[in-house]
């Protein structure tokens, strides 16, 4: 933010990141905090206020420490920096793609709008209100999905997992859709946390099982998730988010077990496999080491600490 509010004063400082820096998803950046060129901020990490990452370095955690080996995240990009520059073209479409979005919602408000001006023609208008307004917002919900679902297949089709140039046409295009996604946070979210929001992430390509609950998850991609039967997704959950670093984007599966919970505002990476019965507590990540998620196991924090199981009591 650049800026916080400490007893009673207001703070504004600097935050400098260098060059072919990498900051995590839902990651923050202190004030006075410095990235040098080259380095990392990993997922879920919070740099304090006065201190540096080095040049090269990899720091996750929160706070976040010096990480002594290859972060996950080096370890999946093999190659160097991709082709610096923009074409023209990709101007273009990220700028025709930003007034495309707003067409979405506004076609999908167009039958609501239609009739609304029949019924205020009629004599008696006003006692079709509360109706109206009813099958208003459902022709809203229905038509805003039918369209994404839509322009998904068309734009995208099935998304495969791998590593893609982020300035290219499937950049492109995948950034379309994903922001659609999350406008959807905002357009339709009534849906969210509701039975009905699960057929439509089946329809996107999830792989969701029976009496599993998801709430607002976002940042993910609907074709490389699978969630198990009877988990629980809480608020604000992200899910598989994409990894972009040195002009390349990379997609991944990322699967939950059935019968996990994941809690508020965590994070669970690309390449990530929740065991079954597992719990990932609130603003926490999973284990990155995937030998150390056995079933019936909980996590909290970043990085995640083993949670042990309470004493249970069978007698009482």
């Amino acid at each position: 933010m650049g800026c916080e509010v400490v007893d009673g004063w207001l703070k504004i400082d600097r935050i400098t990141v260098g060059k072919d820096c990498c900051v995590g998803t839902k990651s923050v950046l202190g004030l006075n905090s410095h990235l040098e060129d080259d380095a990392e901020l990993g997922d879920l990490s919070y740099l304090p206020d006065d201190r540096t990452i080095p040049p090269g370095e990899v720091w996750v955690g929160a706070p976040a420490r010096y990480q002594t080996l290859a972060s996950a995240t080096n370890s999946l990009f093999p190659f160097g920096q991709a082709k610096r520059g923009i074409p023209a073209l990709l101007y273009l479409g990220y700028a025709i793609g930003t007034i495309a979005q707003l067409l979405v919602p506004a076609i999908a408000a167009l039958p609501g709008f239609l009739l609304w001006c029949e019924l205020i023609a009629t004599a008696h208008w006003y006692l079709w209100l509360i109706p109206s307004a009813f099958v208003g917002s459902a022709s809203f919900i229905g038509v805003f999905c039918l369209e994404v679902v839509i322009l998904k297949y068309l734009l995208l089709g099935k998304v495969r997992p791998g590593i893609y140039p982020l300035h290219s046409s499937f950049g492109l295009r995948h950034w379309y859709i994903d922001r659609l996604m999350s406008i959807s946070l905002e357009m339709v979210p009534t849906l969210y946390s509701t039975l009905y929001l699960l057929p439509w992430l089946r329809l996107l390509g999830a792989k969701i099982g029976a009496r599993a609950e998801v709430a607002t998850a976002r940042h993910f991609t609907p074709d490389l998730l699978s969630i198990g039967a009877e988990s629980f997704i809480a608020d604000n959950v992200s899910l598989g988010a994409s990894q972009v670093k040195r002009g390349w984007l990379q997609l991944s599966f990322t699967h939950i077990g059935s019968q996990a919970f994941v809690g508020n505002s965590a994070l669970v990476p690309i390449h990530t496999k929740i065991a079954d019965n597992c719990s990932i507590g609130c603003l926490s990540v999973p284990p990155t080491d995937s030998n150390l998620m056995v079933p019936d196991s909980a996590w909290m924090g970043s990085p995640a600490i083993y949670i042990p199981h309470r004493q249970i009591v069978d007698d009482c």
